[in-house]
């Protein structure tokens, strides 16, 4: 055997099927779905209350399809769910997480490929979105907000 004949072996053995990967992606949204059930159910059970919306917006995250993206910019009409979905991201912003990964907890790569920031190249517009112009950056915006006139007035 060549080399060549060795590198591809080598890239067909590791080579992931798309199918496959499908399959696995779809599974683990499922597990989401159970496991933000169980959350809840546990919650209801220490006496912790738990929106149903939260649970809705969990499940939908990270959004997979162009049309899950559409879907999700129609629900943000709602201004209840548009409030929520503030609270949820950030929650999954926590304390030191950046744009970038907050983005990759919204949104999965394939649908990250349809668009650009500003829609460039023939894909669509990114800071377009309510999700990412109003409720995303709108919770970062608020944040430095804060930190700076903690640091600024101390």
């Amino acid at each position: 055997m060549t080399r060549m004949d060795d590198i591809e072996k080598t890239l067909k053995e590791n080579v992931i099927d798309k199918g496959l990967l499908l399959a696995q992606t779809h599974t683990l949204r499922k597990c989401k779905v159970v496991l933000a059930k169980v959350h809840h159910s546990i919650g209801r059970l220490v006496g912790e209350i738990e929106n149903p919306m939260q649970i809705e917006i969990a499940s939908r995250l990270p959004i997979c399809t162009l049309d899950a993206a559409l879907d999700f910019e129609d629900k943000l009409n709602s201004k209840e769910f548009a409030d929520e979905t503030k609270i949820h991201l950030q929650q999954i912003k926590g304390a030191n997480a950046s744009v970038d990964e907050v983005m990759r907890k919204i949104f999965t790569d394939n649908v990250l490929f349809e668009f650009s920031f500003d829609g460039r190249k023939q894909k669509r517009a990114l800071n377009k979105l309510k999700l990412v112009n109003e409720v995303l950056f709108g919770n970062f915006i608020i944040i430095f907000t804060i930190i700076f006139i903690f640091f600024y007035f101390s």
